[in-house]
């Protein structure tokens, strides 16, 4: 009586490596000024606010994945700051709104850029033509920024 008993095994590697490659982007503002400032602003309706420059932030996305960010108004003043109540931002052709409404100062959110495409974003930002006189001598500093997710 007798046995026998063989075992073969084999592995084959693949010559290429896999590489992935994840969003690639490239982020540019606009700007009328450094920062965004309402120190000596006029207060405006929200159908005059269409006349006044916008800051612009360019999102290309050269990945190969989409890209979700917000956009978001970074207040910098030091003391004094106009209330929220009575500023305004306006982006693209969307409705203005109040930033004081907007949580986080996130003054847009999920705006997407698909890979290989590029956004631009219009962001105008002004008093509101309601501000009380308790205002008076204060002021606003800001920048915009984008904030992934």
């Amino acid at each position: 009586l007798g046995s026998t008993y063989s075992l073969f095994t084999t592995s084959s590697v693949d010559e290429d490596l896999n590489v992935y490659k994840t969003g690639n982007l490239d982020i540019t503002y606009t700007l009328s000024s450094e920062n965004i400032k309402l120190n000596d602003s006029t207060p405006i309706s929200d159908d005059e606010s269409i006349y006044i420059e916008p800051y612009r932030i360019t999102i290309s996305n050269s990945g190969n994945v989409p890209y979700m960010f917000n956009i978001v108004l970074d207040d910098s003043t030091a003391t004094d700051v106009i209330s929220y109540e009575y500023i305004m931002t306006k982006v693209g052709k969307l409705d203005a709104v109040r930033l004081s409404k907007c949580e986080d100062n996130i003054i847009r959110k999920d705006v997407m850029v698909p890979a290989g495409e590029e956004v631009v974003v219009d962001v105008r930002v002004f008093l509101a033509d309601d501000i009380k006189n308790t205002e008076l001598g204060k002021s606003f500093y800001a920048k915009l920024s984008v904030e992934e997710f």
